[in-house]
């Protein structure tokens, strides 16, 4: 996890949170729209097993990409 946290925020990631209870091993990264695959592309090379890009609209967020389960 800590290794996908870096990768993020060294590819252009605003933060990045740990989320799930008790090893549920999940990560959010904040990006600006422009860099989120760079991002997405950074966490996967360092072994983020799924990736998933949301894009926050006025009309709520819904999935833009998404890869594994």
């Amino acid at each position: 996890m800590e290794a996908m946290r870096l990768a993020a925020m060294e590819a252009g990631a605003w933060g990045f949170k740990l989320v799930g209870s008790g090893g549920g091993g999940c990560g959010v990264a904040w990006t600006p729209t422009d860099k989120a695959e760079n991002v997405a592309q950074a966490m996967s090379a360092v072994g983020a097993k799924s990736i998933w890009i949301l894009a926050a609209s006025s009309q709520g967020a819904r999935i833009k990409k998404g890869t594994g389960t």
